[in-house]
């Protein structure tokens, strides 16, 4: 991945979330590097801009209704596109219930908001917080 910061291919990044958050976040990750980048602000839009833009990482919200985050993340992540997108959730407070869903949907790693540069750019370049497993703490600090 450390290669692709430099390639003429900037990596393909898209952001599920809220409006003001979406915005936010897209603006952090270009404050970060060189990176394509897609803003969806509900799960028909995610599904519709993946199929479009085949993202190489996706940063999705947990706070979409109706638990559609989760629904989201399984779609990108099991659609058989190969390489499937890395996927990172943003999410203001992880339960081990919504850890269940996470590792379920396949969510590798978790930012808390709000969300931080240096933590935004460590999980981009695959240094973030893993998930951690069940039985664990509910919360760990990526921030």
């Amino acid at each position: 991945f450390l290669n692709r910061l430099t390639s003429a291919d900037p990596t393909r990044i898209l952001v599920v979330a809220k409006l003001p958050e979406c915005l936010a976040i897209t603006m952090l990750v270009h404050s970060i590097g060189r990176f394509a980048t897609r803003m969806a602000c509900s799960a028909e839009s995610a599904l519709a801009a993946a199929g479009d833009f085949t993202p190489e990482i996706v940063l999705l919200t947990t706070a979409l209704p109706d638990l559609a985050s989760y629904r989201v993340a399984a779609a990108l992540r099991w659609r058989g596109c190969q390489p499937a997108p890395r996927l990172i959730a943003l999410t203001e407070d992880i339960s081990s219930n919504d850890r269940g869903r996470a590792l379920a949907a396949g969510f590798e790693r978790y930012l808390t908001a709000p969300v931080h540069r240096a933590a935004l750019e460590s999980a981009l370049l695959g240094r973030g917080v893993p998930l951690p497993p069940r039985g664990r703490g509910s919360r760990s600090g990526s921030n």
